[in-house]
């Protein structure tokens, strides 16, 4: 089990009074976030559905435009115009257009069938469908008349739905539909429960898959010729799942997937965002306003200064150029992941346990790590992705995440002069030769070079911090 299982545990069973207060907390959706490591035939798949869905998103937007301007166009038509290369009226965000109710109910009986060639090959039925959704939906509220009302045009896509089109495999895989093989992802990278929380998901489809292949065994056994046929597409579809045994199920004092997956475009690459329900009780609300300032480094990956003193994550792990960069195959991806998993899980209880401790203050600043500084210009040009393998962005990432759930506002912290600056006088100080301590003249202070800094960013002001 993992360790915020186990923490969890003890914060129902033996700290009863810290949940005391939790219980009138309602349920909170979260967003956790699971990196995405494509093969380039998988990422190029990926990049045709986003601009599919981007043109077509656009071309409803065109159309909403023009019937509320009194043009006789149909949807359909409107598709096979934009596939054609014409050019639909452009959009103004900032003018309110007409929406008539019957282009509403044109919307909402759109198939994939009626969708151009280019379109039906990019964009599976199920995002379609979702997409569609959630344009009528987003215009539902001007449902009534010949003319539904007046709105402001749908606001350009930054994600892609894929609530019936994406589902976990495993720790490591996602599928996703389009796809015949299922994509390398990072889901061990989120904590264990919520890790935990999204692979119900999968072990719940496991049973549908082997409840329905026995099912369909026990009629080709019968000499059902019919059901041979289902077998083999079930074979085809449900592969990933078929032949594993079910581990994990649903608890409601824990997190879970609630309903939603998106598809986003980050900096790193790709990336799904999962909507999952955190119930309450589950963590204990944020109540300390003693401050809390976390440091991120390499020879600590993390250091965490509070009222009750100093906590470190000392790294376990020797890490100087990183792992190599994976071949463009599923097998060495998986690798890849596979190692990487390997380096977070030697800090991953330790992590967890800090991120207990941070999620009970109500603010906690944490240092914006500058990562062009630290490769560019930083003594060790490898010191950015050692960082980032031990966890330190991880540890950030999941403070984020789980801050709405306990309370906690989180602030990010412009590290400049963190190392140079003592935390007790505010007076310049200086680190010498290893430079793991730090030392202020003017004081006369000597500690960790890691403490200094975490204690310093703890008493940063909120005209020092960066907004992100």
């Amino acid at each position: 089990m993992g360790s915020l299982l186990r923490l969890a545990f003890v914060f129902r069973g033996v700290a009863s009074p810290l949940v005391g207060g939790a219980a009138g907390m309602p349920n909170t959706l979260i967003s956790a976030s699971t990196p995405l490591h494509p093969t380039s035939t998988q990422a190029q798949a990926l990049g045709a559905m986003w601009s599919a869905t981007q043109g077509l998103h656009l071309t409803v937007r065109g159309w909403l435009r023009a019937v509320g301007r009194g043009l006789h166009l149909h949807v359909r038509e409107a598709f096979w115009q934009v596939s054609d290369g014409h050019l639909l009226p452009r959009v103004d965000d900032h003018r309110l257009i007409d929406i008539r109710l019957d282009a509403l109910h044109q919307l909402s009986q759109v198939t994939h069938a009626d969708l151009p060639p280019p379109w039906q090959r990019a964009i599976p039925g199920e995002v379609l469908q979702r997409l569609l959704d959630i344009e009528v939906r987003r215009l539902q509220p001007f449902g009534h008349g010949v003319r539904a009302g007046r709105a402001l045009p749908l606001l350009p896509l930054s994600r892609l739905a894929l609530d019936a089109a994406a589902r976990p495999v495993d720790a490591h895989h996602v599928l996703i539909a389009g796809l015949s093989e299922p994509v390398v992802a990072d889901v061990w990278s989120l904590p264990d429960d919520i890790a935990e929380a999204l692979l119900v998901e999968a072990d719940e489809q496991v049973a549908r898959a082997a409840a329905l292949a026995d099912v369909l065994k026990s009629r080709v056994l019968c000499g059902d010729t019919g059901a041979a046929s289902e077998l083999y597409r079930l074979h085809q579809t449900a592969w990933p799942w078929l032949g594993r045994q079910p581990k994990l199920t649903r608890d409601p004092d824990r997190p879970h997937r609630y309903q939603h997956v998106s598809l986003v475009q980050q900096a790193g690459g790709l990336a799904l965002d999962w909507t999952v329900r955190v119930p309450a009780g589950y963590l204990p609300p944020a109540r300390r306003g003693d401050g809390f300032g976390v440091d991120l480094g390499y020879r600590r990956v993390v250091t965490a200064a509070s009222a009750a003193g100093v906590t470190s994550v000392e790294r376990r792990a020797e890490i100087r150029a990183g792992l190599p960069a994976p071949a463009d195959d599923a097998r060495a991806l998986y690798v890849d992941s596979t190692l990487r998993r390997c380096v977070l899980d030697a800090h991953r209880e330790e992590l967890e346990a800090l991120l207990r401790q941070a999620l009970t203050h109500t603010d906690v600043n944490i240092e914006a790590i500058n990562w062009a500084g630290i490769r560019d210009r930083g003594g060790a040009p490898w010191a950015a992705e050692a960082m980032a393998l031990l966890g330190a962005p991880t540890f950030t990432r999941w403070l984020r995440m789980l801050a709405p759930a306990s309370g906690t506002r989180v602030h990010l912290i412009d590290p400049a002069g963190t190392s140079r600056t003592c935390w007790r006088c505010g007076g310049a100080g200086e680190r010498p030769w290893p430079y793991t301590h730090f030392h202020c003249p003017a004081c006369g202070t000597w500690t960790d070079a890691d403490h200094n800094s975490a204690a310093l960013i703890r008493q940063r002001v909120p005209g020092d911090r960066v907004v992100n």
